[in-house]
């Protein structure tokens, strides 16, 4: 793994140590949006913590959460863990995208 992965992952987990839709703070795991199998890059605006069922449902349904978790992550995350003015800004900067196409 990157350096620069590493340090994105641990800025999350460090700002947001919970789960972004139920708020558990069991069983944590960094989710990307885009999925890395479909180019998504491990980047702030890309990845985002979940717990394992949230996890797990997200992954049922691709189609339906990835544009959700997008928006959550743009419009909650950021505010509600405290990141970074910079990094917001950064993560409000970047288009959404689907599949790693932008939409």
């Amino acid at each position: 793994m990157e350096k620069k992965d590493k340090e994105i992952y641990r800025y999350v987990t460090e700002h947001c140590p919970y789960c972004a839709l139920c708020g558990s703070t069991s069983f944590l795991h960094r989710h990307h949006i885009v999925y890395r199998s479909e180019g998504g890059p491990t980047d702030y605006w890309n990845v985002i913590v979940l717990c394992e069922r949230c996890h797990q449902m997200v992954h049922s349904n691709k189609r339906k959460w990835q544009p959700r978790l997008q928006r959550i992550l743009r419009e909650v995350v950021v505010e509600e863990c405290n990141y970074d003015k910079n990094i917001k800004e950064y993560i409000r900067s970047v288009p959404i995208k689907m599949t790693g196409k932008i939409i």
